[in-house]
């Protein structure tokens, strides 16, 4: 059995407090007792005494300074998401300072300030390939050149080297993050889509399956990793796969969703080559005129490849034990029959 320390009324740090998976976060920080200081661009939406915001970009190193003060467990999730691989150099460059060169300097601070645990929010996107499908953390790094992919694969590196006797280390890696209050990725955005009276939208057969992860298995799993950061454990340095264990296609995951809330959302098919083509031109539009691409081939490979992996070892060292999509896609329903209505 793996040795536990509690993370009772630690003070913590968590990055990108604001966003969906730092506010879940901090209220189960906040249940067990811990005082929450959050580093984000804007502040806290969560009212607390025991939450403090310190409003600043995380490139800031003063800022970041100020934050881990006192801090003995800091929950790294803040993270640019961009898919694409052809990109101005401008963002080029802003996301690889907020991905990596802002993780290179937290680890750094962090140590220096005597932070004791550090649990980063990777992403399975660190392991995609072609033949990926069902494999563990024993999988090579993904070489696939999409900004996303290279910013957070060199992010876990350091994050993992960075493990060491005066500070430990742990990365976790969710598949897609959906739940109550998503607003960013996958729920909100195809239902903003389609009360625009677009479709939705099926690359490929619409047989590939993905990993999906509700937001109550991440938060559970980042507080049962942070207990398990002791000395000897090999939870120090690791990285982990956790997902709901269901993997499923993309289409079918939304479809599902939509209809238990009363949607009838209309299907378009889009085939693998089509879709491959428009994410290249896409792409190269996004590079040439800084248009928001509307596919990229990073999509494209999300959900015409079979991307899931095996969480034993997330079940084996982390006790973590995640409801299935099933259950989480019935504990969201209510949230989207909100959206559908606003």
């Amino acid at each position: 059995m793996i040795s536990t320390r509690s993370i009772e009324g630690e003070r913590c740090l968590v990055t990108g407090g604001a966003g969906f998976l730092g506010q879940n976060l901090i209220r189960a920080l906040l249940e067990r007792g811990c005082e929450v200081r959050v580093l984000d661009r804007v502040p806290a939406p969560i009212d607390h005494p025991k939450v403090q915001s310190v409003t600043a970009d995380l490139v800031d190193k003063r800022a970041m300074r100020d934050a881990l003060e006192g801090v003995k467990i800091v929950f790294h999730t803040a993270a640019m998401i961009e898919l694409s691989e052809l990109v101005p150099r401008a963002l080029r460059k802003r996301v690889h300072a907020v991905n990596v060169e802002a993780t290179v300097n937290l680890l750094s601070l962090a140590e220096q300030a005597g932070v004791e645990r550090f649990v980063h929010t990777s992403s399975a996107a660190v392991a995609l390939e072609k033949d990926c499908a069902g494999g563990d953390e024993s999988l090579p790094y993904s070489t696939l050149p999409d900004l996303y992919t290279v910013t957070k694969v060199a992010a876990e590196q350091r994050v993992r080297a960075q493990n060491g006797e005066r500070m430990l280390t742990v990365s976790l890696r969710p598949g897609g993050i959906y739940g109550p209050g998503e607003r960013g990725q996958l729920l909100a955005p195809a239902i903003r889509m389609m009360r625009g009276g677009e479709p939705l939208t099926i690359l490929g057969d619409g047989l590939s399956r993905l990993d999906y992860t509700f937001i109550g298995n991440l938060v559970d799993a980042q507080l049962r990793a942070a207990e398990r950061l002791v000395h000897g454990s090999p939870v120090a340095g690791a990285a982990y796969f956790v997902m709901d264990g269901q993997p499923m296609n993309h289409g079918e995951f939304m479809r599902r969703q939509l209809e238990a809330a009363g949607a009838v959302p209309r299907i378009r098919h889009i085939p693998a080559k089509v879709a491959w083509a428009l994410a290249e031109l896409s792409e190269q539009a996004h590079l040439r005129f800084g248009r928001k691409p509307v596919l990229t081939r990073a999509q494209c490979r999300t959900c015409l490849y079979d991307f899931y992996f095996n969480i034993d070892a997330a079940r084996r060292d982390l006790g973590y034990v995640p409801i299935s999509t099933d259950e989480g896609m019935q504990r969201t329903v209510p949230y989207i029959g909100e959206l559908l209505r606003a």
